[in-house]
Order: structure tokens, then C-alpha cells, then sequence
């Protein structure tokens, strides 16, 4: 059950229908209805990755009544042993196969093969973003930073919340529970408020993130038979495509939570505009950033250490992220690069941000970042390293061939025209003050009506969310 199909969208019009009748009630009648549509929509993709779902939650609120009622000698032991067992599910699932293929590699093992089992083990769609999702309640009531929470119906409905289930934004505990227990206002104007920001999501992904999944496919698909400057180009067009893609997704997923009253984390901050690797992982995915920030960067004692163990803990920290986006080298690779990236500007900037006194050193940070994003982005699309030296080899020694404009020149004109769109708009909206007339309601008006048009029109369809891989 997509967001950008008919099926989500009698769906949702059930739910937010109940949920408005419901709400003149008690917060338990709605988080019980909320509660049996989120596991509905999870199920929905596979029923048997439901017991997952549930056994994460199960684990959360047992464990939560557990350490609150233990005395504070035992918290840290009982802590531990919940997170561990949360993350088990994640942990075999992801990343057994990953373990098994390494250690086949060591002398005296080489020559083995992965078991049939594990070849055809499937990860449970959006088990990482409900297993650190509800890692925020756990942690966060070992550090006394929330109370625990007695009402299983709304521990359960924080952890499977069908708009962020599977793919995020990974929401904090501290943030999303105390909504759940209060009836926010529902009218047309929260609706019409989600639904703007819910269609701009629904086209960059439908208009442009697929379109330029097309392209980006063509060539990656055939490394070998093109230019040089063909992947070039596609490496940059990949850039694009999983920033509206998964900002798509994270817009479509926010939109559904404010047409239902809920103010969930934004996600993206126009990384694309950023100054600066560090600025940029302000921007992108902040949720996750933001996560490991604190329960990870922090544990490991931040920035108050030593010169030596904080270089360790940011390369720690972007590893960590590499792994948790997919069991595969390629994505270490690229996690270490943006750690390498991030501990160069630190050690070239002392710390501060980069110095842009003029438009030219402004433009000269602006492109020196996308570059190195999207070269690090090259290792995030091939699935092996043999895969990443190829293109290489092309990238550097296949520049006389011709430049490949796809199966249709129509469509890559048109690709391009609805990028552009997309980077006007939010260069519009990241530089530029909104102005004040005509009424801010009328022009979010015409802006969704004209968005839903050229979804109509130039949309394409087929291809699941990136991040639901992952």
C-alpha cells in the first residue's frame, strides 16, 4: 500500500474519517483505531513480517515497565539487555548473510558458500526505522529523559505509526508520545495543510525521482558501453533522484501526519544548498543524523575527549551509518568517505564554517560539497566493488565516446525540465522569503492543484522507495 496509490488514498480517507469522529472522544478510542490501521498498513506489503513489528514493540514496553521498576543499580544491566534484544531481529535479518559472506573470505575458509537460507533471507520492510524508533523510548527512560509509559495502546501506536513506519522520519519518543495523548484540532485546514506538503512530496517522487531513475538505470546498467561523461552525468542525476526520492517519501509521510494532526521531524533541509559536509548532514536525513548524534556520538563521549578518540568516534559514527543503510562494503565505503570528507573540512576550517566572503568562494564550497557527495553517492548505487572499478576505469579513460541521452531524447529533455523545476522551487524557498500576497492559502492552493496536473500528466510509476530497502 504505496502513498502514491489509490489503494493509500481510500485508506486514508477511512482513516482520517474515523479518526475525526473518534476524536470527540478520548485519546484511547483513536490511538486504538490509529493503532489497528498501522499494523493493516504494515501488513498490508507482508503479513508475515508482522510478528517482527510486534515483538519490537513487545520488547520496548516490557523492558520500559521493567526498568522503571527495577532499582537504579540494575537499570544500566536491564537497558542493555533491551536494546540488545531489540536489535537482534535487525541485526540477523540485515546483516547475518553480510557476516557469513566476510568470513568466507578469510584464508582456510575461502571456497564456501552463503547457505541457501540466508541467500533468501528478506529483510522485513522498515525494520530499521521501527527498531531505532523505538530505541529513543528505551534509552531515553534510562536517562530519565521521559516518564515511563503504562498504556500499552499508545507505546504500540508510537512504534508502528503507519505514516513513519517504513521509512521514517525516525521519530524521538519524547516527541511523538505526548501527541499521541492529547485529541489535537482535525479540520479541513490541518487537511489542506498535509495535503500541500503531501503532493510536493508525491511529485518529486512520481515526476522526477523516477524519471531520473530511468536514466540512471540505463546507464549503470551497461557501465561498460558508455562515455565517460554519460556516467558523470548519471552520477549527478543519481544525486538528485535519491534526494526526491526519499524526501519525497519523508514530505508524503509528513503530510499525512499534519492532515491527521500530528507535527512529525522534518527530514531534509534542502541539503543540496549546503556549504560544507558538516552542513550538509545537518540538512540530509535529519532524523537519522540526529539519532546517531545523540545515542551514539554522545555515548561515546562526543566532542569531550581526546583529539585522537574524537576523530574515532566521527568515523565511528558515519560507519555506523554506512552499515545501517545496507550490509554490503559499498556502503561502508561510503560512510568512511564522508567521514574522511567531514574530518577535512573540520582540520582545513579549524572548526569553523568555511570562509565565503564573495559569491565565487560561496559558489566555488557549494560545488567542491555536491561534488564530493555525489562521488560518494557512486559507491551507495553499485551493489559490488568490482561494479565501482569499472566505472571508474570509464569515468577517467571513456571520454571520446558519445554522451548517451537515454532510450528517448523527449524524456531526457523532459527530466531535465522537471529537475529544474524542483531546484528553482527550492532554491526559491531556502534563499528567499515567502512573500505575503496574495493570501498564503490561495498559492498553496494553485501550487498543489498545478502539482497534481503534472502528475497526472508526466508521472511515472513502478518503482518502490529507495529507502525501503534499507
Amino acid at each position: 500500500m504505496l502513498f502514491y496509490t489509490f489503494k493509500f488514498l481510500f485508506f486514508f480517507g477511512a482513516v482520517w474519517g474515523v479518526v475525526r469522529l473518534l476524536n470527540r472522544h478520548t485519546p484511547t478510542w483513536r490511538n486504538s483505531f490509529l493503532l489497528a490501521a498501522s499494523w493493516c498498513f504494515y501488513g498490508a506489503f507482508k503479513g508475515e513480517f508482522l510478528p517482527w513489528l510486534w515483538y519490537v514493540t513487545l520488547i520496548t514496553y516490557f523492558f520500559g515497565r521493567l526498568i522503571a521498576a527495577v532499582p537504579l543499580t540494575w537499570q544500566r544491566r536491564v537497558t542493555g539487555i533491551a536494546v540488545t534484544l531489540t536489535l537482534l531481529p535487525l541485526g540477523f535479518f540485515k546483516y547475518t548473510k553480510f557476516l557469513c559472506s566476510a568470513l568466507l573470505e578469510l584464508p582456510g575458509l575461502s571456497g564456501g558458500t552463503v547457505p541457501a537460507a540466508l541467500e533468501n533471507l528478506l529483510l522485513p520492510v522498515g525494520i530499521s526505522f521501527f527498531t531505532f524508533q523505538a530505541l529513543t523510548y528505551t534509552i531515553d527512560l534510562y536517562r530519565r529523559k521521559i516518564p515511563v509509559e503504562k498504556n500499552f495502546l499508545t507505546l504500540a501506536l508510537f512504534v508502528a505509526f503507519f505514516p513513519t513506519v517504513l521509512s521514517g522520519p525516525i521519530e524521538k519518543a519524547r516527541e511523538l508520545i505526548p501527541q499521541l495523548k492529547k485529541n489535537p484540532p482535525l479540520d479541513l485546514i490541518s487537511l489542506a495543510d498535509g495535503a500541500h506538503i503531501f503532493i510536493w512530496g508525491l511529485f518529486k517522487k512520481l515526476v522526477v525521482a523516477d524519471r531520473l531513475g530511468f536514466y540512471v538505470d540505463f546507464i549503470y546498467g551497461n557501465i561498460g558501453g558508455h562515455s565517460g561523461k554519460s556516467i558523470a552525468f548519471a552520477a549527478i542525476c543519481y544525486s538528485i533522484q535519491i534526494y526526491c526520492d526519499f524526501s519525497g517519501y519523508s514530505d508524503m509521510a509528513v503530510g499525512v501526519g499534519r492532515a491527521l494532526g500530528f507535527e512529525l521531524e522534518r527530514n531534509f533541509n534542502y541539503p543540496y544548498f549546503a556549504f560544507g559536509i558538516r552542513d550538509f548532514w545537518k540538512r540530509w536525513h535529519i532524523s537519522l543524523t540526529s539519532w546517531f548524534t545523540e545515542y551514539l556520538y554522545f555515548a561515546c563521549g562526543g566532542n569531550r575527549v581526546s583529539r585522537l578518540r574524537w576523530v574515532g568516534n566521527i568515523l565511528l559514527v558515519f560507519l555506523v551509518s554506512g552499515l545501517w543503510h545496507g550490509a554490503n562494503w559499498t556502503f561502508l565505503i561510503w560512510g568512511g568517505l564522508h567521514g574522511v570528507f567531514y574530518l577535512l573540512e573540520f582540520a582545513l576550517t579549524r572548526g569553523q564554517k568555511p570562509a565565503m566572503k564573495s559569491a565565487f568562494s560561496r559558489l566555488a564550497v557549494w560545488l567542491v560539497t555536491f561534488a564530493a557527495v555525489t562521488f560518494a553517492w557512486i559507491f551507495f548505487r553499485l551493489p559490488q566493488l568490482s561494479a565501482a572499478g569499472e566505472l571508474f576505469k570509464q569515468l577517467l579513460f571513456a571520454w571520446g565516446r558519445p554522451f548517451s541521452v537515454g532510450p528517448s531524447a523527449f524524456s531526457f529533455v523532459l527530466m531535465l525540465a522537471v529537475s529544474g523545476l524542483v531546484g528553482v522551487v527550492e532554491f526559491k524557498r531556502n534563499f528567499v522569503a515567502e512573500p505575503t500576497a496574495p493570501p498564503l492559502a490561495l498559492r498553496r492552493c494553485f501550487f498543489s492543484v498545478t502539482l497534481l496536473w503534472l502528475v497526472e500528466l508526466l508521472g511515472v510509476s513502478g518503482k518502490q522507495f529507495v529507502y525501503f530497502l534499507f
